[in-house]
C-alpha cells in the first residue's frame, strides 16, 4: 500500500509543480503588460508588492524566505525542526508568494521553490510509511528535490544528480531503486503535461573548433570568478548582527524590501525591461539567435538578482543564474566575433551556475539539458568542476553557509 502512496504522491507533486510553473508564467505575462503600458508603474508597484511579500513571509512563514535549496539542506540535517522547512503549509505559501514575486517584476526564478514545494509534498506522506523501512523522511525530501529540479527544467539527469549530490548520504542501496522509479514517474508526468522540448531549445554542437578553445577558457574563468563574487555578495547580504546592513535587514526587513524593490524597478526601466523576471526570454533569444544582445545585461541582471535575493522574498535563482552565465558566454562570443554562440553559452551557463551553487555535476548536466546538447557533457562537466574549484577560493559555499545560518537561527528562536 505504501508503494502506491509514494507513486501517487510523486505524480501529484509533478503535476502541482507544472501548475506552479504555469502560474508563475501568467504572473510574468501580466506584469509585462502593465510595465509596457504604464512604464512608471513598477516604481510604485514593485516596492509595494515586495514589501507585502516580505511582511507575510517574516510574520507567518520565515521558512520560505530565499530559494528553498538551503531550507531543504537544513531539513535534511535536523529532526526536531524539519517542519520549519518542509510542510504542506510551507508548500502552499511558497507556491503563491513566489508567483507574487514574479507579478512584482523581481529578478527571480522558479526552480529553488520547486525543490522546496516538491520536497514538502513528498515529505507529507512520511506517516504512511512503515516503521524501520528504507523510506525515511530524508529519502522523501531527496526524491522531492529531484522531482522539483527535473520538472522545472525538463532535466531528468540534472534532477537526479542534484538529489544524489545533495542528499545521497540519506539513501541506502535498497532505496535507490525506488528513488529512480519515483523521479522517473515525476518527469514522465511532466512530459505528458508539457511535452519533451528542452527548456530553452535543442541545438546542435558537433565539434569544438580549434579557435574556440581560448574563448572557452576565458568564458570558464570569467564565469567562475563572477559566480564566486555573486555568491560572496549573497552571503554579505544575509541578516547578521555584525554589520550595519546586516542589522538593518534583521531589524527592518520590510523597509529594506521597499528600498531594494524601488532599485530593482529603476534597473528594470533603465534596461528596457530585460532584467525583470527570470531572464528566460532574453536567454532563449540568444540560444535561438533571434534576440538582441545587450552588453549591459550581465551587470544589470547580476545587480537586480542580488538585490532581489537581499529582500528575502521566496524566490529561486537557477534561471537568473543561467541567464547571467549565458550572457557572459554571449559577451565573449561578441568580443571574439565568433560565428556560433552555442558553445560559449553552454560554457558560461555551466561555469557561472557551478560557481554559485557549488554543485558542479548538477550545474554541468543542467547546462547541457536546457539546450539539449548531450554531445558536450564532458566539456560542461570539466568547466563546472574547474569553476567549483575557482569559486572555492573566492567565497564559502553558498547553500551550506545559508543552511548553517538557518539552523543556528531556528535554534536561537526556539
Amino acid at each position: 500500500m505504501h508503494f502506491i502512496i509514494l507513486i501517487l504522491t510523486a505524480i501529484l507533486s509533478s503535476a502541482i509543480i507544472v501548475s506552479f510553473l504555469k502560474l508563475c508564467q501568467i504572473a510574468v505575462d501580466y506584469f509585462r503588460v502593465l510595465a509596457e503600458d504604464i512604464w512608471w508603474l513598477p516604481l510604485i508597484w514593485t516596492p509595494t508588492l515586495t514589501m507585502l511579500i516580505v511582511y507575510i513571509t517574516t510574520k507567518y512563514v520565515p521558512g520560505i524566505a530565499g530559494s528553498g535549496n538551503q531550507q531543504v539542506k537544513a531539513a535534511l540535517e535536523t529532526e526536531e525542526h524539519k517542519s520549519a522547512f518542509v510542510s504542506i503549509k510551507i508548500a502552499v505559501y511558497k507556491y503563491f508568494l513566489t508567483a507574487a514575486g514574479f507579478f512584482a517584476g523581481l529578478s527571480i526564478g522558479r526552480e529553488g521553490p520547486t525543490v522546496q514545494i516538491a520536497s514538502s509534498l513528498m515529505h507529507s506522506v512520511r506517516k504512511y510509511m512503515p516503521a524501520n523501512s528504507n523510506i525515511t523522511p530524508n529519502f522523501l525530501i531527496g526524491v522531492g528535490g529531484a522531482i522539483g529540479i527535473a520538472v522545472a527544467f525538463k532535466a531528468v539527469i540534472a534532477g537526479t544528480v542534484f538529489a544524489l549530490e545533495e542528499t545521497s548520504k540519506t539513501f541506502t542501496r535498497n532505496s535507490r531503486v525506488m528513488f529512480f522509479v519515483l523521479v522517473t514517474l515525476g518527469i514522465a508526468t511532466c512530459y505528458v503535461l508539457e511535452g519533451t522540448d528542452p527548456f530553452y531549445s535543442k541545438v546542435a554542437i558537433d565539434t569544438i573548433p580549434f579557435d574556440y578553445w581560448l574563448p572557452i577558457f576565458i568564458t570558464a574563468i570569467g564565469g567562475a570568478v563572477l559566480g564566486g563574487l555573486f555568491s560572496k555578495s549573497l552571503l554579505f547580504s544575509m541578516p547578521n548582527k555584525t554589520s550595519v546592513l546586516g542589522r538593518f535587514k534583521s531589524n527592518h526587513p520590510v523597509r529594506l524590501a521597499g528600498i531594494l524593490g524601488l532599485l530593482i524597478a529603476i534597473i528594470g526601466i533603465a534596461s528596457n525591461g530585460i532584467t525583470y523576471s527570470d531572464g528566460y526570454l532574453y536567454t532563449k533569444g540568444l540560444v535561438l539567435n533571434t534576440g538582441n544582445f545587450d552588453l549591459l545585461f550581465v551587470p544589470l541582471k547580476f545587480i537586480a538578482t542580488w538585490f532581489t535575493a537581499w529582500t528575502g522574498v521566496p524566490a529561486g535563482m537557477f534561471s537568473p543564474l543561467l541567464s547571467i552565465g549565458g550572457g557572459v558566454g554571449q559577451t565573449i562570443t561578441e568580443f571574439f566575433m565568433l560565428e556560433n554562440n552555442h558553445l560559449l553559452l553552454l560554457v558560461g551557463m555551466a561555469s557561472f551556475l557551478s560557481a554559485v551553487i557549488r554543485a558542479p555535476l548538477t550545474a554541468g548536466f543542467l547546462a547541457v539539458e536546457v539546450m539539449g546538447v548531450y554531445t558536450m557533457i564532458p566539456l560542461a562537466l570539466l568547466v563546472s568542476l574547474l569553476s567549483d574549484k575557482i569559486s572555492d577560493k573566492i567565497s564559502p559555499p553558498l547553500w551550506i553557509t545559508q543552511k548553517d545560518i538557518l539552523l543556528n537561527n531556528i535554534g536561537e528562536k526556539r
